[in-house]
């Protein structure tokens, strides 16, 4: 499956549980490949100013979706053999992962929000901030075809 499948507008989203006739695209694979995109991605474009990929820090926060914990671990997993410092903030807002870029007590280089928002339950996804704001719909496309 083309990782390109999962950009929808400004976030990535996909089916995260098999439902019916449809099959997960959004798999713990694909989320290792997309985390391994956003950091080159952070490399490339955050690093510069950091020295070495440990000071990179990125937090993780899902809403209450069936498979967000399973595919939050996957990103921790995956950040965390990269060498990236990981916040687990747990159930969290959309706003509050934007914010926990803003605010010096975490100083996140990036966050990813866990959610699909209106979808229904099957489907999960990210939205995916830096100190600058959301990522928009081309900054999508560098993570699914760099990893």
């Amino acid at each position: 499956m083309y990782l390109d499948a999962l950009q929808n507008g400004s976030d990535i989203r996909g089916i995260a549980l098999d439902y019916q006739d449809k099959k997960a695209n959004l798999t713990p694979k694909q989320l290792e490949k997309i985390a391994i995109g956003i950091v080159r991605w952070l490399e490339n474009n955050v690093l510069a100013s950091k020295c070495k990929r440990n000071q990179l820090k990125i937090g993780i926060g899902h809403d209450s979706r069936i498979t967000a914990d399973s595919l939050k671990q996957t990103l921790i997993d995956t950040f965390l053999h990269l060498g990236i410092q990981v916040i687990d903030f747990q159930l969290a807002t959309t706003p509050a992962m934007f914010m926990a870029t803003q605010f010096s007590q975490y100083n996140c280089d990036a966050t990813i929000m866990i959610t699909a928002s209106h979808l229904p339950y099957y489907f999960n996804g990210l939205k995916i901030f830096t100190k600058k704001g959301g990522a928009e719909k081309k900054r999508h496309s560098i993570y699914l075809n760099t990893s």
